[in-house]
């Protein structure tokens, strides 16, 4: 199947005139975050600094190398 030129090039500008139109509807920035959301981030910051921790001490004791 073929897909003449000028049907191309109408579906290319249709293409580019709609992502203008998305990007332009977009608020610039950050998205602000709900109180919860960022208690959530917290905590998720916060345990995978355990599970590095936690990996870091497993390798050690692998290697046979824990003080």
């Amino acid at each position: 199947m073929r897909v003449s030129p000028t049907l191309f090039y109408q579906w290319e500008r249709a293409a580019e005139r709609g992502a203008l139109t998305a990007l332009n509807n977009q608020p610039r920035g950050r998205k602000k975050l709900r109180p919860d959301e960022e208690a959530l981030l917290t905590e998720l910051n916060r345990l995978r600094e355990v599970v590095v921790e936690l990996s870091a001490e497993n390798l050690q004791l692998k290697k046979g190398r824990w003080p």
